[in-house]
Protein backbone atom coordinates (compact mmCIF):
# COMPACT_ATOMS: atom_id res chain seq x y z
CA UNK A 1 0.00 0.00 0.00
CA UNK A 2 1.49 3.69 -1.03
CA UNK A 3 1.91 5.54 2.40
CA UNK A 4 2.46 8.61 0.06
CA UNK A 5 0.14 11.12 0.58
CA UNK A 6 1.98 14.60 -1.63
CA UNK A 7 4.28 14.21 -4.09
CA UNK A 8 5.83 17.62 -3.81
CA UNK A 9 8.46 17.49 -6.81
CA UNK A 10 6.87 16.96 -10.49
CA UNK A 11 7.92 18.41 -13.96
CA UNK A 12 5.47 18.81 -17.09
CA UNK A 13 5.98 19.93 -20.63
CA UNK A 14 6.39 23.48 -19.81
CA UNK A 15 10.26 22.70 -18.74
CA UNK A 16 12.05 19.37 -19.29
CA UNK A 17 8.97 16.83 -18.84
CA UNK A 18 6.55 14.76 -21.04
CA UNK A 19 3.53 15.01 -20.08
CA UNK A 20 0.46 18.17 -20.02
CA UNK A 21 0.53 20.15 -17.11
CA UNK A 22 -2.97 19.60 -16.69
CA UNK A 23 -2.58 15.39 -17.30
CA UNK A 24 -0.21 15.70 -13.66
CA UNK A 25 -3.69 15.47 -11.65
CA UNK A 26 -5.10 12.59 -13.53
CA UNK A 27 -2.10 10.61 -12.92
CA UNK A 28 -2.16 12.71 -9.20
CA UNK A 29 -5.47 11.38 -8.65
CA UNK A 30 -4.88 7.29 -10.18
CA UNK A 31 -2.07 7.28 -6.67
CA UNK A 32 -4.21 8.56 -4.22
CA UNK A 33 -2.28 11.83 -3.65
CA UNK A 34 -3.54 14.38 -1.29
CA UNK A 35 -1.96 17.50 -2.88
CA UNK A 36 0.93 17.75 -5.11
CA UNK A 37 3.04 20.44 -6.53
CA UNK A 38 4.27 21.28 -9.99
CA UNK A 39 7.93 22.34 -10.17
CA UNK A 40 8.73 22.83 -13.12
CA UNK A 41 12.40 24.51 -14.16
CA UNK A 42 12.09 28.36 -14.06
CA UNK A 43 8.85 28.67 -15.00
CA UNK A 44 5.21 28.69 -13.34
CA UNK A 45 3.15 28.73 -16.89
CA UNK A 46 2.03 25.64 -16.49
CA UNK A 47 0.25 26.32 -13.30
CA UNK A 48 -3.05 27.31 -14.06
CA UNK A 49 -3.92 24.36 -16.00
CA UNK A 50 -2.41 21.58 -13.54
CA UNK A 51 -4.07 23.62 -10.59
CA UNK A 52 -7.32 23.08 -12.70
CA UNK A 53 -7.31 19.73 -12.81
CA UNK A 54 -6.00 19.28 -9.42
CA UNK A 55 -9.26 20.75 -8.29
CA UNK A 56 -11.27 18.68 -10.37
CA UNK A 57 -10.25 15.95 -9.02
CA UNK A 58 -9.97 16.99 -5.47
CA UNK A 59 -6.46 17.44 -4.88
CA UNK A 60 -4.39 20.41 -3.72
CA UNK A 61 -2.47 22.06 -6.00
CA UNK A 62 0.39 23.33 -4.50
CA UNK A 63 2.14 26.12 -6.41
CA UNK A 64 6.04 25.10 -6.78
CA UNK A 65 8.83 25.67 -9.37
CA UNK A 66 12.68 25.08 -9.41
CA UNK A 67 15.68 27.29 -10.06
CA UNK A 68 19.20 25.97 -11.07
CA UNK A 69 21.70 27.88 -9.46
CA UNK A 70 25.57 26.37 -9.03
CA UNK A 71 28.08 27.22 -5.99
CA UNK A 72 32.03 25.80 -5.97
CA UNK A 73 31.01 24.55 -9.20
CA UNK A 74 28.38 22.03 -7.65
CA UNK A 75 24.98 22.31 -9.05
CA UNK A 76 22.55 23.26 -6.70
CA UNK A 77 18.56 23.27 -7.12
CA UNK A 78 16.62 25.00 -5.26
CA UNK A 79 12.77 24.47 -4.88
CA UNK A 80 10.33 27.52 -4.27
CA UNK A 81 6.23 26.51 -2.89
CA UNK A 82 3.59 28.51 -2.00
CA UNK A 83 5.23 31.29 -4.62
CA UNK A 84 3.70 34.06 -5.92
CA UNK A 85 4.41 36.20 -8.85
CA UNK A 86 7.23 38.41 -8.23
CA UNK A 87 8.91 41.33 -10.47
CA UNK A 88 11.96 39.81 -8.87
CA UNK A 89 10.94 35.97 -9.17
CA UNK A 90 10.01 36.41 -12.50
CA UNK A 91 13.30 37.95 -13.83
CA UNK A 92 15.20 35.43 -11.93
CA UNK A 93 13.46 33.32 -14.08
CA UNK A 94 14.05 34.15 -17.01
CA UNK A 95 17.33 34.49 -16.38
CA UNK A 96 17.86 31.11 -14.95
CA UNK A 97 15.78 29.62 -18.25
CA UNK A 98 18.03 31.64 -20.90
CA UNK A 99 21.31 30.20 -18.73
CA UNK A 100 20.02 26.34 -19.09
CA UNK A 101 19.22 27.02 -22.67
CA UNK A 102 22.57 28.40 -23.35
CA UNK A 103 24.21 26.16 -21.49
CA UNK A 104 22.41 22.71 -23.19
CA UNK A 105 24.00 24.86 -26.61
CA UNK A 106 27.59 24.97 -25.39
CA UNK A 107 27.64 21.30 -24.35
CA UNK A 108 26.26 19.96 -27.78
CA UNK A 109 28.58 22.15 -29.31
CA UNK A 110 31.48 20.72 -27.90
CA UNK A 111 29.93 17.17 -28.14
CA UNK A 112 29.88 17.74 -32.16
CA UNK A 113 33.58 19.22 -31.96
CA UNK A 114 34.50 16.06 -30.02
CA UNK A 115 33.09 14.06 -32.66
CA UNK A 116 31.18 12.20 -30.20
CA UNK A 117 27.74 13.13 -31.05
CA UNK A 118 26.57 14.45 -34.91
CA UNK A 119 23.51 16.29 -34.05
CA UNK A 120 23.68 20.35 -34.41
CA UNK A 121 22.20 23.04 -32.71
CA UNK A 122 20.42 24.25 -35.90
CA UNK A 123 18.52 21.18 -35.80
CA UNK A 124 17.43 21.79 -32.62
CA UNK A 125 15.93 24.81 -33.12
CA UNK A 126 13.65 23.44 -36.14
CA UNK A 127 11.75 21.71 -33.78
CA UNK A 128 11.75 24.70 -31.02
CA UNK A 129 9.21 26.63 -32.31
CA UNK A 130 9.38 29.14 -29.41
CA UNK A 131 10.23 26.89 -26.25
CA UNK A 132 11.00 28.74 -23.59
CA UNK A 133 13.96 27.35 -22.69
CA UNK A 134 15.69 24.27 -24.07
CA UNK A 135 17.40 21.06 -22.37
CA UNK A 136 19.23 17.76 -22.98
CA UNK A 137 15.78 16.09 -22.45
CA UNK A 138 14.31 17.97 -25.47
CA UNK A 139 17.57 17.59 -27.86
CA UNK A 140 16.62 13.67 -27.24
CA UNK A 141 12.96 14.21 -28.03
CA UNK A 142 14.08 16.01 -31.42
CA UNK A 143 16.51 13.25 -32.17
CA UNK A 144 13.74 10.90 -31.64
CA UNK A 145 11.46 12.93 -33.97
CA UNK A 146 14.14 12.76 -36.61
CA UNK A 147 14.52 9.00 -36.16
CA UNK A 148 17.79 9.04 -34.44
CA UNK A 149 16.12 6.98 -31.54
CA UNK A 150 13.29 4.74 -32.02
CA UNK A 151 11.21 5.74 -28.38
CA UNK A 152 12.24 6.79 -24.47
CA UNK A 153 13.95 3.56 -23.28
CA UNK A 154 17.93 4.85 -24.33
CA UNK A 155 17.14 8.62 -22.76
CA UNK A 156 19.08 7.72 -19.34
CA UNK A 157 22.13 6.35 -20.64
CA UNK A 158 21.54 9.51 -23.99
CA UNK A 159 21.79 11.80 -20.47
CA UNK A 160 24.20 10.02 -18.51
CA UNK A 161 26.99 9.85 -21.48
CA UNK A 162 26.70 13.43 -22.98
CA UNK A 163 24.69 15.99 -20.44
CA UNK A 164 25.85 14.28 -17.15
CA UNK A 165 28.58 15.42 -14.86
CA UNK A 166 30.71 12.70 -16.49
CA UNK A 167 30.17 13.87 -19.38
CA UNK A 168 33.47 14.85 -21.31
CA UNK A 169 31.16 17.96 -22.78
CA UNK A 170 30.23 18.96 -19.00
CA UNK A 171 29.41 22.65 -18.07
CA UNK A 172 28.17 23.65 -15.00
CA UNK A 173 25.52 26.46 -15.20
CA UNK A 174 27.12 29.59 -13.46
CA UNK A 175 26.07 32.71 -12.77
CA UNK A 176 23.17 31.99 -10.06
CA UNK A 177 24.37 31.75 -6.86
CA UNK A 178 21.71 29.42 -3.64
CA UNK A 179 21.21 32.79 -2.08
CA UNK A 180 19.85 34.36 -5.53
CA UNK A 181 17.05 31.94 -5.61
CA UNK A 182 16.52 31.93 -1.73
CA UNK A 183 16.03 35.47 -1.87
CA UNK A 184 13.93 35.90 -4.40
CA UNK A 185 11.53 32.83 -3.43
CA UNK A 186 11.16 34.30 0.12
CA UNK A 187 10.52 37.60 -1.28
CA UNK A 188 7.56 36.27 -3.18
CA UNK A 189 6.53 34.96 -0.10
CA UNK A 190 7.36 31.40 -0.54
CA UNK A 191 9.19 28.80 0.70
CA UNK A 192 13.15 27.96 -0.28
CA UNK A 193 13.97 24.32 -0.13
CA UNK A 194 17.18 22.42 -1.03
CA UNK A 195 15.98 19.76 -3.66
CA UNK A 196 17.89 16.05 -3.87
CA UNK A 197 20.63 17.53 -1.52
CA UNK A 198 22.11 13.70 -2.26
CA UNK A 199 23.05 14.70 -5.29
CA UNK A 200 25.12 17.34 -4.55
CA UNK A 201 28.18 15.52 -3.57
CA UNK A 202 28.80 16.93 -0.11
CA UNK A 203 26.52 18.75 2.56
CA UNK A 204 29.44 20.79 3.47
CA UNK A 205 27.62 23.98 1.82
CA UNK A 206 23.69 23.18 3.64
CA UNK A 207 24.76 25.26 6.58
CA UNK A 208 25.59 28.35 4.06
CA UNK A 209 22.28 28.11 2.80
CA UNK A 210 20.08 27.95 5.87
CA UNK A 211 22.47 30.80 6.66
CA UNK A 212 21.10 32.95 3.67
CA UNK A 213 17.56 31.76 4.62
CA UNK A 214 16.65 28.71 3.17
CA UNK A 215 13.83 27.01 5.01
CA UNK A 216 13.84 23.05 3.97
CA UNK A 217 15.15 20.08 2.46
CA UNK A 218 14.07 17.69 0.08
CA UNK A 219 14.21 14.51 2.27
CA UNK A 220 12.99 11.77 0.17
CA UNK A 221 14.08 11.47 -3.11
CA UNK A 222 14.30 8.11 -5.24
CA UNK A 223 18.12 8.80 -5.42
CA UNK A 224 18.06 8.81 -1.39
CA UNK A 225 19.27 5.88 0.57
CA UNK A 226 17.18 5.49 3.90
CA UNK A 227 20.46 6.39 5.23
CA UNK A 228 20.70 9.71 3.03
CA UNK A 229 16.82 9.73 4.05
CA UNK A 230 17.74 9.65 8.19
CA UNK A 231 20.73 12.32 7.70
CA UNK A 232 18.34 15.04 6.18
CA UNK A 233 15.50 14.50 8.30
CA UNK A 234 17.86 14.56 11.19
CA UNK A 235 19.15 17.71 10.18
CA UNK A 236 15.73 19.50 9.62
CA UNK A 237 14.79 18.84 12.80
CA UNK A 238 17.87 19.94 14.70
CA UNK A 239 17.55 22.75 12.64
CA UNK A 240 13.42 24.03 12.55
CA UNK A 241 13.24 23.26 8.80
CA UNK A 242 10.23 21.63 6.80
CA UNK A 243 10.95 18.38 5.52
CA UNK A 244 9.84 17.84 1.57
CA UNK A 245 9.80 15.10 -0.42
CA UNK A 246 8.94 14.14 -4.13
CA UNK A 247 9.22 11.77 -6.69
CA UNK A 248 11.33 13.91 -9.58
CA UNK A 249 8.67 12.22 -12.10
CA UNK A 250 9.51 13.98 -15.90
CA UNK A 251 7.11 11.32 -17.58
CA UNK A 252 8.52 9.10 -20.65
CA UNK A 253 11.73 11.67 -19.20
CA UNK A 254 12.03 10.33 -15.80
CA UNK A 255 15.80 9.10 -15.39
CA UNK A 256 14.59 6.97 -12.45
CA UNK A 257 11.82 5.52 -14.46
CA UNK A 258 9.49 6.47 -11.48
CA UNK A 259 5.98 7.39 -11.11
CA UNK A 260 3.69 9.92 -9.41
CA UNK A 261 3.16 8.79 -6.18
CA UNK A 262 6.80 6.75 -5.95
CA UNK A 263 8.16 9.10 -3.20
CA UNK A 264 6.94 11.78 -1.10
CA UNK A 265 5.43 12.66 2.34
CA UNK A 266 3.30 10.57 4.21
CA UNK A 267 -0.18 12.27 5.84
CA UNK A 268 1.76 13.51 8.86
CA UNK A 269 4.61 15.25 6.90
CA UNK A 270 1.95 16.60 4.57
CA UNK A 271 -0.04 18.18 6.93
CA UNK A 272 3.22 20.13 8.43
CA UNK A 273 4.38 21.06 5.35
CA UNK A 274 1.06 22.45 4.33
CA UNK A 275 0.63 24.24 8.03
CA UNK A 276 4.25 25.52 6.99
CA UNK A 277 3.17 27.14 3.67
CA UNK A 278 -0.26 28.65 4.31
Amino acid sequence: MNTVAGDLHIHSRYSDGTDASGEIAVLAAAAGLAAVSLTDHDTVGGFTDFQRGCLDHGIIPVPGVEISTSQNDASIHILGYGIKQTRELGSLLLLSAARRTENTKLVLDALNRMNILDYKWADVERHARGKGWISSSFIYECMLSDGIFADWSEWPDFYLEYFSRQSPAFMSIGGIYPADAIKAIRGSGGIPVLAHPGLMGSDAMIDRMVEEGLLGIEVFYPAHTEIDAQRYLRYVLDHGLIATGGSDYHGKASIYKNKIGDSGLDGFMLEKFLEAIS
